[in-house]
């Protein structure tokens, strides 16, 4: 059948038809249900032709990104990563870049471009600055460690006893700053002051 003739059955102009076999039209729940009538394949196979061949679409655009992108993977410590067991070993930018992404859980590296926000305080000799990619890496991790450890439920009474034990030897050691801090970051207030008048 020709697409003049696909065309006319359908009721569409030859142009629209000329689009859509082309990839540059989809083909839509309507044009399915068109194609069924004319042809005798049931809507279902043609949209479902239609999301493979866009899935493809986007899988080819995807990899051509990444590979514009993958030489951000050469910034980040993958030799190291792999050999703590983090990631796989890859000799390849590209596969660099993709075992980074399944580690970091993330379409694009270059999300990770806000470490600097994550970044905990903490002391280093003056003039030496931390690698931000290092940096990611390790934060990461962390989380990762973190989300499988399983923990009881918050209870408030026993991190309020928990203070109050460690007020009271703060209190003996005459270490009244730390347990200023410690009520000033929470509402908690040790159980020996409560009783005040």
């Amino acid at each position: 059948m020709s697409q003049a003739e696909l065309a006319r059955r359908m009721g569409r102009p030859p142009g629209k038809v000329n689009e859509i076999i082309q990839g540059k039209k989809g083909i839509t729940a309507e044009t399915a249900l068109e194609l069924e009538s004319v042809l005798g394949l049931p809507a279902s196979f043609w949209l479902n032709r239609e999301q493979a061949y866009r899935l493809a679409l986007s899988e080819k655009a995807q990899l051509q990104q990444q590979e514009a992108d993958c030489e951000i993977a050469c910034e980040f410590p993958c030799a190291a990563m792999a050999k703590l067991g983090w990631i796989e070993r890859s000799t390849t930018p590209l596969g660099k870049y993709r075992e980074l992404l399944c580690f970091f859980g993330t379409a694009k590296l270059s999300s990770l471009t806000k470490t600097v926000d994550l970044a905990p305080k903490f002391r280093r000799k003056q003039g030496e600055g931390a690698c931000q990619r290092s940096l990611a890496a390790w934060l990461r991790k962390g989380l990762l460690e973190a989300q499988r450890i399983e923990t009881a439920e918050f209870d408030q009474q026993r991190m309020e006893q928990s203070l109050d034990v460690s007020f009271s030897i703060q209190r003996k050691r005459r270490g009244w700053m730390t347990s200023r801090k410690i009520r000033k970051f929470t509402n908690w207030r040790p159980t020996s002051l409560q009783q005040r008048p």
